[in-house]
């Protein structure tokens, strides 16, 4: 059985991209996740960074990034306890809406320290333009 012609879809969709900053005064208790940012049903994450430009003053600090289902879905244990980029890492599962949520771990109570995280997604069925 040979296979059978694909139905173009002419639908193009920009990439959207969510950000927030969160500062140790926001996000100073270890193993508590904190909501951080709203995704629409049917959103899928193609990318992000977690930014650090001030580094969270603990001897070892790190940041899990996922949702309530899976709290590292889209990073485990990324460091904030030295400033850089940390690459979100996609993983293609659907959104049913929920929140993205942040947990951090600190190895000892935290006064200094701020970061951004970016979430960049597109979502299901949507278009901007159409290519014909």
């Amino acid at each position: 059985m040979a296979n059978k012609p694909l139905a173009k879809n002419p639908g193009r969709q920009y990439p959207l991209t969510a950000e927030i900053t969160v500062t140790a005064a926001e996000m100073n208790e270890s193993g508590v996740a904190v909501a951080a940012i709203a995704l629409p049903g049917g959103a899928v994450v193609t990318g992000g960074a977690v930014i650090v430009g001030t580094a969270f003053d603990a001897a070892t600090a790190t940041l899990d990034v996922g949702d309530a289902a899976v709290g590292n879905r889209y990073k485990d244990n990324a460091n904030i306890a030295a400033t850089g980029l940390t690459a979100l890492v996609p993983t293609g599962f659907v959104s049913t809406g929920a929140p993205i949520l942040v947990t951090p771990t600190f190895a000892d109570p935290v006064t200094v320290g701020s970061l951004r995280l970016q979430v960049t997604y597109v979502i299901d069925n949507r278009a901007n333009e159409v290519q014909p």
